[in-house]
């Protein structure tokens, strides 16, 4: 049982030091059982609480929730509430074996049915926008026994690092999200206004399905982080909306998504999202969106804007053939379904590639991408051989000073 002192020094003024609670953080000790009384402690304290990793500590803990639909944690709903992790602070994975991993838990840090809730480190007011900036609150997954379990079996399960879901007016800023077992940041479906600012988010370029963030939900802010991962840069993912991605740098990665969607025959929506101001070294891709056949639903009202990129792979990809192995539950056919895509906008682009085609635009037999316009394009060739446009089935769209020149094949019309 903890003592009167411990509480009153925890949660008067709502300050709850896991220290107070047993943690020790010295890098060796399991701090699990004193994070999970602190939270518990502090969620019936009445007013808004602060979970507080305090400085110069590393904290190895298990999986943790923050629930505000659990009644005896009612104060983590209100206004105000946080986590913060202060500076020269790392809170480590406690499990290093996926078959320890606890099976109701989805991530390391999970947090729902919160509102202006807070995920807050030493540098939250700093700017930060390549890898030369250094976020001293750390979260780091341990993620290297998971990679090697997905190379084997790419349907096994691994946990997230942050995942956020039924909550609204979230912030996650000034720290470091780094080595995943899978996706570091998520915001879930039911997730509205998520603001994450001066983040680096990284893992090692061949860590399987490490994307650094992953968003669902409706009216999310990304702005002022540096993402480097085995997977998408970002990843918008149905159904979503109301979506800015600002003044970020992508190392290596995938790029920036949109999708998949229609998997498994499923319908799903991504509408009203912005990407602007971005910049890429070394990724596989930029501004990728990807279909399945067979879906339904529709991608409209995207658009990508002055990216700046170097010694990358395809700048802009539509994929409405979208099939890799493992991931269906069928085989992928050709079908008379197909998600609709419209209204893309890509302006402002320049910068080398390394490899491919300058952009594959490959659209639904059964529905054209309508209202295509690309703008200001300029792809040049990190080597000696310039990159070809690869396209099928577009319709009613734009082609405005594009180098290399778009391709008019595959029944694309360009205006």
């Amino acid at each position: 049982m903890l003592s009167a002192v411990a509480l009153v020094h925890s949660c008067l003024g709502l300050l709850c030091n896991v220290m107070d609670y047993g943690a020790v953080g010295n890098g060796v000790h399991d701090d699990t059982i004193a994070v999970g009384a602190a939270i518990a402690a502090c969620g019936s304290a009445g007013d808004a609480p602060s979970l507080r990793f305090p400085a110069d500590h590393v904290f190895r803990t298990g999986p943790f929730s923050i629930n505000g639909s659990d009644t005896l944690l009612k104060s983590w709903t209100k206004s105000g509430s946080s986590l913060a992790i202060e500076s020269n602070v790392t809170l480590l994975n406690a499990i290093t074996q996926p078959s320890d991993w606890p099976v109701e838990a989805q991530a390391l840090i999970q947090v729902s049915h919160v509102s202006d809730f807070s995920i807050v480190g030493a540098n939250a007011g700093a700017f930060m926008v390549d890898a030369n900036f250094i976020n001293t609150s750390v979260v780091e997954g341990g993620g290297a026994p998971w990679w090697t379990l997905r190379r084997g079996n790419s349907s096994a399960f691994a946990p997230n690092l942050l995942t956020i879901e039924s909550s609204q007016n979230v912030t996650v800023s000034g720290l470091t999200l780094q080595n995943s077992p899978m996706y570091h940041l998520v915001a879930e479906i039911r997730v509205h206004s998520v603001t994450g600012v001066n983040l680096t988010i990284e893992a090692p370029a061949d860590s399987p399905n490490t994307h650094t963030v992953d968003l669902a939900g409706e009216h999310h802010l990304l702005e002022k982080c540096y993402l480097a991962g085995g997977d998408d840069n970002v990843a918008i993912h149905p159904n979503a909306s109301s979506i800015v991605v600002r003044n970020v740098h992508c190392s290596h990665g995938h790029g920036t998504s949109i999708g998949s969607v229609g998997l498994d025959n499923s319908t799903g929506f991504v509408t009203d999202v912005l990407f602007s101001d971005i910049t890429y070294t070394g990724t596989s891709n930029i501004a990728r969106v990807k279909t399945w056949q067979g879906g339904l639903g529709a991608v409209r009202n995207v658009t990508y804007r002055n990216l700046q990129f170097s010694d990358t792979g395809y700048p802009i990809t539509i994929d409405q053939f979208y099939c890799p192995s493992g991931i269906s539950s069928s085989p992928c056919f050709n079908s008379t379904r197909a998600v609709q895509l419209s209204d893309l906008t890509f302006e402002n682009f320049h910068g080398t590639q390394n490899s491919g085609h300058a952009g594959e635009i490959h659209c639904a037999d059964s529905s054209p991408c309508d209202n295509l316009v690309l703008r200001n394009i300029t792809i040049l060739p990190s080597g000696s051989k310039q990159g070809e446009w690869s396209c099928w089935q577009v319709v009613n769209s734009t082609d405005a000073s594009t180098q290399p020149p778009l391709a008019t094949a595959g029944n694309c019309h360009w205006n």
